[in-house]
């Protein structure tokens, strides 16, 4: 799914966000054991984004998810 569609946390739950190489992406052992699987959309050439920087997005993307929530929801 992509992030924007992504459910909201709620406060108390855990999260836990997997990040995977820009090559090999996410083992698909580890990507069955998940609740859900947030795919970052691109435009352009690229077809990878560097594994710090989609963290940093997806952090802030479940942040601002959680506090859309809180504050409207």
């Amino acid at each position: 799914i992509a992030l924007a569609d992504a459910t909201p946390v709620a406060p108390a739950s855990t999260l836990v966000l997997i990040v995977g190489n820009e090559i090999a992406g996410v083992d698909p052992g580890i990507l069955a054991l998940c609740h859900a699987v947030v795919a970052l959309p691109m435009a352009g050439e690229k077809n990878s984004l560097n594994v710090g920087h989609a963290f940093a997005v997806a952090a802030y993307g479940v942040t601002h998810l959680e506090n859309l929530t809180n504050n409207y929801g």
